[in-house]
């Protein structure tokens, strides 16, 4: 919450007063988009996909109801002072993705979906982005909410109302699933590892988890939890490991359990096994009235002839009722991804990634994090139909307002510390 009770005793005679300390400067701050998931996901009639997401405030803490904000009368309730009319969408652009990942080209609007326009950069209002100086098969987006936002938390219900529920859980498990291939330092070339070709030379994975961890302190107490680990070439933690709120006691048995075991890359990429077999540890093992989540990192297409164990990991998903599941595919363009990577997550409602440089996984680490706890979902109507069994990439400005603060979060491909970076928003269709 945002006050404080405190006794404060006066120094002068006699004075005994007990005064309530509001932090009156609490606003909103930054936007921590989660991806899009199914209709079928929420509670929202007449959309055409649901947002979910978080929000986090200057006093570093999820917003959550019942919160107090600067400039508000009253608290954050859904469909109260928290409703359609506080969420804003511009510069929407829908980007059909082709099956190896990289954006759909064009010469002229004939060669693209129904109701798609065949244009640039600078046609479409993003040219001071980084994209390619070529023509792209993109939607005109409209994006408008849809009734009232709703909130979902693992714990008991923070504040009783419309918009508001709990899962019910008394705790959470995260199970890490890794790809250890070749192709992470590079050495897939010649044995020798190699920063020039290596997709995650710098060990962001590693800087991720970390981040993952470190995430779990903000605003709040982390709560009961707990991990496990599984790396594509067998290596990890025996079962599940109790976890502690306290970042230095966590850190501590996660280093011991993981970190001091981080394996070398090296063969091929049986992600799909390593998938069942981390789901399986964390399905057998973990204790049953905690929340369970599954996190699984990759770096571009599992091994060829896996159609066994992809089948094997998709009737498992399926069958795992309440497991969220969120996927990192950081492939190189061009190089991926894998649209069943994408069917999997939506079969449990979660979320996929796909980003195109390693750099980015601290950041994603970090959202996928306060997911554990908490999120808010919207419901969109985008204003276009596009044809069903592709992937998208929703090009878009997105702003909450709430009291005298707001969030925003650009979803566009920009250039940080001379890397480009796609912050694009997955859309599975």
């Amino acid at each position: 919450m945002t006050s404080l009770i405190g006794c404060m005793a006066c120094l002068g005679a006699g004075c005994d007063t007990v005064a309530e300390l509001s932090f009156d400067n609490e606003q909103v701050i930054d936007l921590e988009p989660l991806g899009f998931v199914g209709t079928s996901c929420a509670s929202f009639e007449g959309v055409d996909t649901v947002l979910r997401f978080n929000v986090m405030t200057s006093l570093d803490a999820r917003l959550e109801p019942g919160m107090q904000l600067a400039g508000m009368e009253g608290t954050v309730l859904p469909g109260v002072s928290f409703g359609a009319q506080n969420i804003q969408f511009s510069d929407s652009w829908l980007f059909e993705v082709d099956a190896d990942g990289s954006d759909v080209t064009c010469e002229t609007a004939t060669t693209c979906q129904t109701g798609a326009s065949c244009l640039t950069p600078d046609e479409m209002g993003l040219s001071n982005y980084y994209y390619a100086p070529k023509r792209y098969c993109v939607f005109p987006v409209v994006a408008e909410v849809v009734g009232a936002p709703t909130y979902t938390h693992y714990r008991e219900v923070p504040v009783v109302a419309d918009g508001v529920k709990s899962l019910n859980r008394s705790g959470r498990t995260v199970g890490f699933v890794m790809d250890n291939s070749a192709t992470l330092d590079g050495s897939a070339v010649d044995g020798s590892a190699n920063d020039d070709v290596a997709t995650d030379p710098w060990q962001y994975r590693r800087v991720g988890l970390t981040k993952f961890f470190e995430t779990l302190t903000l605003g709040q107490e982390a709560g009961p939890f707990e991990f496990s680990a599984h790396f594509a070439n067998g290596v990890g933690t025996d079962g599940v490991y109790d976890a502690s709120s306290a970042w230095l006691r966590t850190v501590a048995q996660w280093d011991s359990a993981v970190m001091d075991k981080f394996p070398t890359p090296s063969g091929a990429s049986p992600i799909w096994e390593a998938a069942q077999a981390g789901m399986m540890k964390i399905i057998d093992k973990a204790n049953t009235a905690y929340a369970r989540s599954l996190v699984v990192f990759t770096d571009g297409a599992p091994n060829e002839g896996a159609e066994a164990a992809h089948m094997a990991f998709m009737k498992g998903v399926q069958s795992a009722t309440g497991l969220g599941l969120s996927w990192l595919d950081y492939a190189v363009e061009g190089q991926g991804p894998v649209r069943a990577y994408a069917d999997a997550v939506a079969l449990q409602c979660g979320s996929y990634y796909y980003f195109n440089t390693a750099s980015q996984i601290p950041q994603i680490m970090h959202r996928v994090s306060l997911a554990t706890a908490g999120w808010w979902d919207i419901g969109l109507t985008l204003g276009v139909k596009p044809a069903s069994g592709k992937l998208y990439r929703l090009a878009t400005t997105v702003v909450v307002s709430l009291g005298d603060g707001a969030a925003s979060f650009e979803a566009q491909r920009k250039q940080k510390n001379e890397v480009i970076m796609d912050d694009r928003l997955v859309l599975v269709k």
